[in-house]
């Protein structure tokens, strides 16, 4: 049985810390785990709880000097992990039941050849209900796909001597959004990427941001990773393909393309908007084709920011 490295980036985590924490420590597993938590100057009493699991020994807790970002966190934590076998996630993804880890150490083995293993990753619905409106309006399709038996995945498990063979996260190049990037250079070293039986709990603990939070401080800058991933790897993942929307809103301003042009946007749109309304009654949904409009240029202009520049503004 494989020992494990937990790796935890915290930042104004005080929401989920203690959840996350008790989800590892209640794990049904033989190996030997570790519990490291590194803490980005974090502003909400999160570090105060962290101090007491330290104090009875149950984690190692690294603070910051200094905000690192989450890439350069995510990196120092791993990099300190002892064990062979590394899981790494943020401070608001809670493993769902005791066999989480049994379940991807168990993929993990499952072939020799592979370097990764993803989790079924959920939205729970207590948490959903305390989401703001807009929060709402922007996790309504990942909340939709965690029901509908579609399903939302993320990697987290990883083994050690793999990531330092592709020196862990690139730090020079993002300060957030370096998972794909990750995983597509350990695919290129012809590693594999496989999934486990496993889902983890996703509290989405950073929300509550409002209108223009998750205009500027989430859509752009996933766009921005997704523009440099683009122009490495060749690789689209964030939404429906950007470069088609980018052709589309183009069209807008061509004579002979605009209406049409017009028409996808309103039946694009009108697709958002009553999915949102599926499962958000409020009146404010009347600005949801706008908010639906500002975020597509936004992730436009941040796809291709990223692209032009290679790498994100730190």
């Amino acid at each position: 049985m494989q020992n494990v490295s937990f790796t935890i980036p915290n930042y104004n985590g005080v929401k989920t810390i203690s959840k996350v924490i008790d989800s590892i420590l209640k794990q049904n597993y033989k190996g030997k785990k570790e519990i490291i938590v590194v803490d980005d100057c974090s502003k909400d009493k999160s570090l105060e709880i962290l101090k007491k699991y330290k104090k009875i020994g149950k984690i190692k807790l690294i603070v910051n000097k200094k905000n690192l970002g989450q890439v350069k966190t995510n990196n120092k934590g791993m990099r300190m992990a002892k064990y062979e076998v590394i899981c790494n996630f943020p401070c608001d993804y809670v493993l769902k039941n005791k066999n989480w880890l049994k379940e991807m150490v168990k993929a993990l083995n499952s072939n020799k050849n592979v370097g990764m293993v993803e989790s079924r990753i959920i939205l729970p619905k207590k948490a959903w209900n305390k989401f703001g409106f807009w929060d709402k309006v922007v996790l309504a399709q990942t909340f939709h796909k965690d029901y509908s038996g579609k399903g939302n995945y993320l990697t987290v498990m990883f083994k050690k001597n793999i990531l330092k063979e592709v020196d862990f996260y690139d730090d020079k190049t993002f300060n957030t959004g370096a998972d794909t990037d990750l995983r597509l250079k350990i695919l290129k070293k012809g590693y594999i990427l496989t999934r486990g039986n496993a889902t983890l709990l996703h509290y989405h603990g950073y929300y509550n941001i409002g209108f223009f939070g998750q205009l500027f401080r989430k859509a752009m800058p996933l766009a921005t990773s997704a523009g440099v991933d683009f122009r490495r790897h060749k690789f689209i993942t964030r939404g429906y393909n950007v470069l088609i929307s980018t052709i589309l809103y183009i069209s807008l301003f061509v004579p002979y393309l605009r209406y049409l042009a017009i028409s996808l946007l309103f039946l694009i749109i009108g697709r958002y908007t009553y999915l949102v309304a599926k499962y958000i009654k409020d009146f404010r949904i009347i600005f949801v084709p706008l908010f639906k409009l500002f975020k597509d240029i936004i992730i436009i202009i941040g796809f291709w920011k990223g692209f032009i520049a290679g790498k994100q503004k730190f």
